[in-house]
């Protein structure tokens, strides 16, 4: 009897360490899992956050562009000095922040408005048949198209950039104003919008964390915020900084100002995007003309044009 019950408690015993150890097994896997899983998201970020705050650095096929067509770019640069021209702000604006984004830029220009023409002249030469005035105007065209096509491009970049700001400061200031309200300030306010805003707006984090970085370096708030108007071009983040500049100056709340000017972005937003959609009939109206409506004529009057062209076909033999 003494026996089966030693064989019992062993038994019990055995059931109870394999279970103790597949417990600590699973527990041991979840929080390895789950450790590994933090750390990935911890590098993703401090990688995020460097990319936002540094520029990448120039790739060899960059370096190569510089060395070979760098000189081009000079046939095409500004007569005024870099610094005073104005589409250094458009670069700005459009966040080529790059020391080489001058000299890429105007070399494509100058290399696109020499060498379109040549392409268009070394085709229609072995084609043949072009008169000498067609060859011309078809060079003419092709050098002015590659003339300003880089201009396009800056211009419908600088569009985008703006608009995806646009669409995000609102959430911004609703975030800030929640910080503030909880006891950070303007600075820490920044900063912790600017990490939370990482995933779902990383241009507006990125310019939101130039600006803790300026405050952080010694630069006053009002340089820092001015700059951040500058470096992006936009009414709505000019309009915000001048909002919190004459709310430290005259003693508003701060928070009461942000409060006020997220909704006033927000009704604006929204008015933009009600305007876009009643004009969608009136852009519809030419893929309409052009597109649809030959094809459903075709479609509906095709069957009966050809019968009456049988029948008159018929009519004219008799």
């Amino acid at each position: 009897m003494e026996s089966i019950l030693a064989n019992v408690d062993a038994a019990k015993l055995a059931v109870g360490a394999a279970i103790f150890l597949c417990t600590a097994a699973l527990v041991l896997g979840l929080s390895y899992w789950s450790g590994r899983a933090q750390l990935k998201r911890r590098l993703k970020l401090m990688e995020e956050r460097q990319e936002l705050v540094q520029d990448d650095e120039t790739s060899g096929f960059s370096e190569s562009v510089l060395r070979t067509y760098g000189p081009l770019a000079k046939l095409v640069l500004p007569d005024q000095k870099w610094e005073d021209s104005p589409i250094r702000a458009q670069f700005m604006h459009a966040g080529w922040r790059s020391p080489n984004a001058p000299t890429l830029f105007f070399a494509t220009k100058a290399l696109l408005t020499l060498g379109l023409p040549a392409v268009a002249l070394s085709v229609m030469l072995s084609i043949g048949g072009f008169t000498p005035l067609t060859i011309s105007l078809t060079m003419l065209t092709a050098g002015l198209l590659g003339l300003y096509s880089p201009n396009l491009v800056l211009r419908q970049r600088v569009e985008l950039r703006q608009r995806e700001l646009f669409e995000s400061v609102p959430d911004a200031l609703d975030l800030m104003t929640v910080c503030m309200e909880a006891g950070l300030s303007l600075e820490g306010a920044l900063s912790r919008v600017a990490e939370e805003m990482v995933q779902s707006s990383p241009l507006i984090a990125s310019e939101l964390q130039l600006v803790v970085l300026e405050m952080r370096a010694g630069r006053g708030r009002e340089t820092a915020l001015r700059n951040l108007a500058l470096r992006n071009g936009l009414d709505e983040i000019e309009s915000l900084v001048a909002t919190l500049m004459q709310a430290e100056q005259f003693g508003v709340s701060v928070v009461e100002s942000l409060r006020t000017h997220s909704e006033f972005l927000r009704g604006r937003r929204q008015q933009q995007a009600e305007e876009r959609a009643a004009t969608i009939g009136t852009r519809l109206t030419f893929p309409l003309m052009t597109c649809i409506l030959p094809t459903l004529m075709i479609v509906v009057t095709g069957p009966a044009a050809i019968r009456l062209m049988e029948s008159l076909g018929k009519i004219a033999q008799r």
